[in-house]
């Protein structure tokens, strides 16, 4: 009697270990990528968002890497196009407002949030982004975008904000998301351009303007509205600058054609891409307001002026040089010859 009670003692326990270690391993599995089809887990960490001065070094890093190409050209010189790249990036310089200034945000957001308090009156407004797939622009590895496709997307927003919200008051945010799905687009990267702002109308009119937008990728809507209850963070949200990318994926095991997102790390060639995208751009160049938006535009400009604020030099169409154009123009050096190629 007493072996009997002790083998049913001894098989309990094997079976709680037996439940135990499947336990774990279904927990271990389901945590991978089981119903995903890009290799990502379910729960990802969140990645951090770099700081003003990682982000200032991670541009620098960029910078140097867009000096690096194999012509006769001095260590002197190619340090002095480096510097150029960084203009207006520095703490020093955040008073100009560049677009990619790390601290030029923060600044335009608190002017925008100044002027916000003098001129809001009691009407409805509503914190509304706006997506359309007509505004991205595509690069590859061998080609980039300019300040003036920029200025001619900017035009085309403007047409379609006037049709949309005609008679009303408005104040938007130009901003860009990065995303990865090269294979998608012939091998090509996307940057989508997009709107975040306010809009002085109410949620009935609001929904009517949604046909003036063609909507975003991956089935997203064309224009989301939420209601204001925090302007200083809804503003210092739409004046930001890009630190960090977007990958799209759909689980694999949905019915419904269903697409998450993550955010990533951006890459030195992506950053190399905003830095030629946004060369010479600065925020109030990616503010489009008009009405009661317009009057805090002209407010926030006019205070960023007292502060020593100025346009940087450029021609009216926004066509700029970039700085390595005298690298690229000179012909690149033949590799020195390896002698193991060579025949005996």
């Amino acid at each position: 009697m007493m072996d009997r009670n002790v083998h049913v003692a001894d098989s309990a326990r094997k079976l709680h270990r037996l439940k135990t270690v499947r336990g774990s391993a279904s927990k271990r599995c389901s945590n991978l990528d089981s119903r995903t089809n890009t290799g990502i887990p379910r729960k990802r960490k969140p990645v951090a968002i770099p700081s003003n001065h990682e982000q200032l070094e991670k541009l620098e890093r960029a910078a140097r890497f867009m000096t690096k190409r194999r012509c006769d050209v001095s260590e002197r010189e190619r340090r002095r196009v480096e510097e150029r790249w960084l203009d207006g990036l520095g703490y020093r310089e955040r008073k100009y407002l560049h677009a990619l200034n790390p601290w030029a945000g923060e600044i335009w957001a608190s002017l925008l949030k100044s002027g916000y308090e003098q001129y809001q009156d009691d009407d409805p407004h509503f914190a509304v982004t706006i997506l359309d797939n007509g505004w991205d622009l595509l690069i590859n590895d061998f080609t980039y975008c300019e300040p003036r496709d920029l200025k001619c997307i900017i035009q085309q927003m403007r047409k379609q904000l006037q049709a949309a919200f005609r008679n009303a008051s408005y104040l938007f945010m130009i901003d860009v998301s990065v995303e990865r799905q090269a294979r998608v687009h012939r091998n090509q990267r996307r940057f989508c351009l997009h709107l975040h702002g306010i809009v002085w109308l109410d949620r009935r009119k609001l929904r009517r303007a949604k046909r003036y937008f063609a909507g975003g990728h991956y089935k997203a809507p064309a224009l989301r509205t939420k209601q204001m209850y925090d302007p200083e963070g809804w503003l210092k949200y739409a004046s930001r600058d890009p630190r960090l990318g977007n990958h799209w994926y759909r689980a694999q095991l949905d019915f419904e054609e269903r697409y998450n997102r993550y955010n990533e790390h951006l890459y030195s060639g992506q950053r190399q891409h905003l830095l030629r995208l946004f060369r010479n751009v600065t925020k109030p160049d990616l503010c489009i307001a008009s009405g009661i938006g317009r009057k805090i535009k002209l407010y926030a400009l006019r205070a960023a002026k007292d502060c020593s604020y100025r346009l940087p030099e450029r021609e009216s169409d926004w066509s700029v040089e970039f700085p390595d154009h005298r690298l690229r123009s000179r012909p690149l050096e033949e590799p020195e010859p390896d002698p193991y190629y060579f025949d005996d």
